[in-house]
């Protein structure tokens, strides 16, 4: 329906609320109502068929107007999707990332539907793109991008909005004949799987994305890392405290790969990544990596300081320290509140609860 209303809105065309065009749309699906002319026009070019491909009966509109028109509508697309060329998927590649780092500052909440229409656009101009060249790098995007979107659908508590980008990018990410975004897709859906209590499912999900062939160190090194975190989801401290150990280990000594603009890593964000671990374990360790990960921390990572404030209340909780953790806490609730963060407030929610 989001798609829906954006695509009109290029066209100038007036919708009703999001509840009531809800409505519509379940009575063009359940009922023998037929849209009105104009939805139907926008259908046939949102989904690229005709009224009998859609299921609109016959009469409902004159068939060779229909035809007629559907015939303009696939040239135009295929005339859109001819201007798709280094520089435009230069540019395509350029504005993702340049959402990543909004989203980075801003947070997920006012960037999800910039995101989710900068998908939409490089979608419609894959699907009419010829050439498979051009195509998988459209979809290299889009698997970026929905793996963005996923992550940000995450963090605003929209969950199945978050499975559907993850399953997205999973495709997208095979179909780009791209090892290292196929692998970070596969990595980052399986935090939605965590976040609904399947971590034993989300480090086997892991686990099958290590195994994907020729993998860039600085992947794999992000990989072992998510891993070491799912072990830590489990209770396994051995296997988490290994992973930790492992992902330092891997960890090239310049971790800036330019091809892979979606993974920021550094010897502080793995810093940050094993207190977060060891105090979802309830360590009191988990204090000192926490403490100095947010000493050195980039600023520009707001959603990243809010989780590191999050982590230290709860380690600061289980080692008693609760003035502390209070503070902590509410530094949390601050950030989150300002990005819109609903994922680290429900993680803060469980320490107002009574012990």
């Amino acid at each position: 329906m989001s798609a829906f209303a954006r695509l009109a809105e290029q066209h100038g065309t007036a919708v009703p609320s999001k509840a009531s065009l809800k409505r519509m749309f379940s009575r063009w699906e359940n009922d023998p109502v037929v849209p009105d002319p104009v939805y139907r026009k926008l259908l046939r070019e949102l989904y690229g068929r005709t009224d009998d491909e859609l299921g609109f009966p016959a009469g409902s509109t004159d068939d060779s107007d229909s035809h007629a028109e559907a015939l303009i509508e696939i040239e135009a697309r295929l005339a859109r999707s001819q201007g798709v060329d280094g520089p435009l998927i230069e540019q395509l590649d350029q504005n993702t990332h340049r959402l990543r780092l909004l989203d980075r500052r801003i947070g997920a909440a006012s960037v999800l539907d910039q995101i989710s229409a900068h998908i939409d656009l490089v979608r419609q101009l894959m699907a009419h793109t010829v050439l498979g060249r051009d195509r998988q790098a459209l979809a290299g995007i889009v698997a970026d991008a929905s793996a963005l979107a996923g992550w940000q659908a995450l963090d605003t508590a929209a969950i199945t909005r978050a499975w559907q980008h993850f399953d997205l990018a999973r495709s997208a990410g095979h179909e780009a004949d791209n090892t290292a975004v196929y692998a970070h897709a596969l990595g980052e859906q399986s935090y939605a799987l965590a976040d609904i209590g399947k971590a034993a499912d989300a480090l086997a999900l892991l686990d099958e994305a290590a195994c994907t062939p020729s993998l860039p160190p600085l992947m794999r090194c992000w990989l072992t890392a998510a891993q070491a975190e799912m072990h830590a989801h489990l209770g396994d401290r051995d296997a988490a405290r290994r992973g930790f150990d492992n992902a330092e280990h891997l960890l090239p000594a310049d971790s800036d790969d330019p091809t892979m603009p979606y993974l920021s890593l550094s010897i502080t964000h793995l810093l940050r990544w094993r207190g977060h671990g060891l105090a979802l374990l309830g360590e009191a360790e988990a204090i000192d990596y926490l403490t100095k990960a947010l000493d050195d921390h980039n600023p520009e990572f707001v959603r990243a300081k809010c989780a590191l404030h999050t982590d230290l209340a709860h380690a600061l909780h289980a080692a008693g320290e609760r003035t502390q953790a209070r503070h902590h806490a509410l530094l949390a609730k601050r950030l989150a509140t300002q990005i819109g963060s609903q994922r680290n407030r429900r993680r803060l929610t469980v320490l107002a609860r009574p012990s």
